[in-house]
C-alpha cells in the first residue's frame, strides 16, 4: 500500500512539474495553491480519461429523436465517440429515428475518420416491451462484443426511449459484465455533461431491500447472498451504508450457522464482524443478539439451560422461514434437549448415565424401560440411560411438579406422534399442531423460568426488530 502510494505521489509530482514548466501553474505558489481536490480534477483525472478512451475499442450508444446535437452541446452519441475516440462506434436506434441515426453516424465518422461507424437498426414489434428490448439488445450485444476484450467496451445509453436506455444497460451488465457505462446530460443543467457511472446502482436499492426482507422472514442463506453482494458493491451508496450492511450480512450469516446447530461459530461471526457507527437502536439489538450467542462458547451445551431456549427459537425461525416439517422437527429436539436440561440441572439426574443410586429414586414402572449402557460386562456399577420423549415426559412428571402441572398427562403425545409420522411416512404435520407445539414450548420454557424462547434475542421477532433498526442507517424505509 505504501509503495503505492508513494508511486501516486511520484506521478503527481513529476505532472506538477511538467506543467509549472509549460506554464499551466502559477508560479507564485502563494497566491495561485491548488487543492488536493483542485489537483485530482486538474491532472489526474484528464489523465484517467486519457487512459480509459485509449483502451475502448467498441462503443455502443442509444439513438434518439435530439441526436445527434442540440442548441445546448452535442448529444450522448457524439459526445462520447469525441471523449472516447474508440476504434469502432455503433450506433442503436429504434424505428422512427433513422435520421439522427444517418445525421450522428455521419458527424462521427467526419470527426473519426479512423473509427468504423454504423447503425444498427433494433427491429422489434413493440418498442416499449421491456422483455423484447431485453433479447433484442441482449443478441444485438453477443454479436457486436464476440472477439472484443470485455473491459473495452463502453455504452452510452442516454439517448432514446427511457425503455430503450434500460433495456441496453441492463443488457450490457449480464452479457458484458466488464463494460464501461457513461452518461450523458444536457450541458445547460450541469458542469458534467458526461460522466462515467456504476449501473450496479440500478439494482443496489432493490437487492438490498430484498435482502433484508429474507433476513425478516429467517431466510438466512438467500439473504447472506444478496447481502454479500451489496457490501462489497463499490458503489457510492453501498459505501456510504457500510456499517448497517456489514452488520445485516453478519447477522444473516450468524443465524445460518445457528440453524446448523453451531452456535459458538454464530457468536464467532457476530464479534469478527466490523460495525462501528451503528445506530443506537441497532446497536442496543446487536449487543443483545451477540451477547446471547456468546454465552455458549465454551460452555457444556448439556447443562445449559440457554441450549433448549435456542433450540426452541430455531424451531420457531424454522416456521417463519414457511419450513413447517422442519419447525416440527427442530421442535421435538428443543423438547427432547430441554427434557434431559431439566434432569440434569434441577434434579442431578442425566438421562444418559443413570447410576444404581439413581435408579432407586425412578418409579417403578419407569425402571423396567432402562437401558444398560454398553455391554453386561464393560461398566461397573452398571450405568443405564432411559430413552425416548415420552419416557423421559414420564420421569420428569414424577420428579418435576412444575411439568407435572404443565404437562399432567399426555398432553405432549399428539406433537410426538406427528414428529414420527414426518419422520417415518413424510406426512406433512398441520401448521395448527406445529403452532401449538411451539407454544407449549414457550410455557415449558418458561415454567422452568428460562426465558421464553419468543422473545429471546435470536426469536424471530427480535431479529425482525434489529433488521428494521438497521434498514435506516442501510438507506431503506421500512419493509
Amino acid at each position: 500500500m505504501r509503495g503505492s502510494l508513494r508511486t501516486v505521489r511520484r506521478f503527481v509530482s513529476s505532472l506538477v512539474q511538467h506543467r509549472e514548466r509549460a506554464g499551466f501553474l502559477a508560479r507564485d505558489q502563494s497566491r495561485h495553491t491548488l487543492r488536493p481536490v483542485q489537483l485530482t480534477r486538474a491532472i489526474i483525472a484528464p489523465a484517467m480519461r486519457e487512459r480509459e478512451a485509449s483502451q475502448v475499442e467498441l462503443f455502443v450508444a442509444s439513438i434518439g429523436n435530439r441526436d445527434p446535437e442540440t442548441e445546448s452541446g452535442p448529444t450522448g452519441p457524439l459526445r462520447g465517440a469525441r471523449e472516447l475516440r474508440p476504434a469502432r462506434v455503433v450506433l442503436v436506434a429504434l424505428p422512427g429515428v433513422e435520421s439522427q441515426a444517418d445525421a450522428t453516424r455521419k458527424r462521427i465518422a467526419a470527426e473519426l475518420p479512423e473509427a468504423e461507424v454504423a447503425v444498427e437498426p433494433l427491429a422489434v414489434r413493440d418498442q416499449v416491451d421491456i422483455d423484447e428490448l431485453l433479447h433484442a439488445c441482449g443478441r444485438l450485444l453477443d454479436r457486436l462484443t464476440n472477439g472484443v476484450r470485455p473491459d473495452h467496451v463502453a455504452v452510452c445509453a442516454s439517448s432514446g426511449t427511457p425503455q430503450l436506455t434500460l433495456a441496453l444497460t441492463l443488457a450490457t451488465m449480464a452479457r458484458a459484465p466488464q463494460a464501461l457505462h457513461f452518461q450523458a446530460a444536457d450541458p445547460a443543467k450541469t458542469d458534467r455533461p458526461w460522466r462515467p457511472f456504476d449501473p450496479d446502482a440500478l439494482r443496489h436499492h432493490a437487492e438490498l431491500d430484498a435482502g433484508f426482507r429474507m433476513l425478516e422472514a429467517c431466510r438466512f442463506a438467500e439473504a447472506a447472498g444478496l447481502l454479500e453482494r451489496r457490501a462489497q458493491s463499490a458503489t457510492t451508496a453501498a459505501r456510504a451504508r457500510l456499517p448497517s450492511i456489514r452488520a445485516a450480512l453478519a447477522l444473516a450469516q450468524a443465524l445460518g450457522h445457528a440453524d446448523a446447530l453451531r452456535p459458538a461459530d454464530a457468536a464467532t461471526a457476530l464479534c469478527g464482524a466490523s460495525v462501528k457507527g451503528l445506530p443506537s437502536r441497532a446497536a442496543e439489538g446487536w449487543q443483545a443478539v451477540t451477547s446471547w450467542y456468546g454465552g455458549f462458547k465454551g460452555a457444556r451445551m448439556d447443562w445449559n439451560p440457554r441450549w433448549p431456549v435456542e433450540l426452541a427459537a430455531r424451531a420457531h425461525r424454522q416456521r417463519t422461514a414457511g419450513r413447517v416439517g422442519e419447525a416440527l422437527v427442530a421442535a421435538a429436539i428443543a423438547f427432547e434437549v430441554a427434557l434431559a436440561v431439566r434432569l440434569r440441572t434441577a434434579h442431578d439426574l442425566d438421562p444418559e448415565a443413570i447410576t444404581l443410586e439413581d435408579r432407586a429414586r425412578i418409579p417403578d414402572d419407569l425402571r423396567e424401560e432402562l437401558r444398560m449402557r454398553g455391554p453386561q460386562k464393560a461398566l461397573d456399577p452398571p450405568v443405564y440411560r432411559i430413552e425416548g420423549a415420552q419416557r423421559r415426559s414420564e420421569l420428569l412428571r414424577a420428579l418435576d411438579p412444575a411439568f407435572l402441572q404443565l404437562d399432567p398427562a399426555t398432553r405432549v403425545e399428539p406433537f410426538l406422534n406427528a414428529r414420527n409420522l414426518l419422520v417415518h411416512a413424510a406426512r406433512r404435520p398441520r401448521e395448527e399442531l406445529v403452532d401449538d407445539f411451539l407454544r407449549f414450548l414457550g410455557k415449558v420454557c418458561r415454567a422452568f423460568e428460562w426465558g421464553d424462547p419468543a422473545e429471546c434475542p435470536s426469536s424471530p421477532a427480535a431479529l425482525a426488530g434489529l433488521a428494521a433498526a438497521l434498514r435506516p442507517g442501510a438507506g431503506l424505509g421500512p419493509a
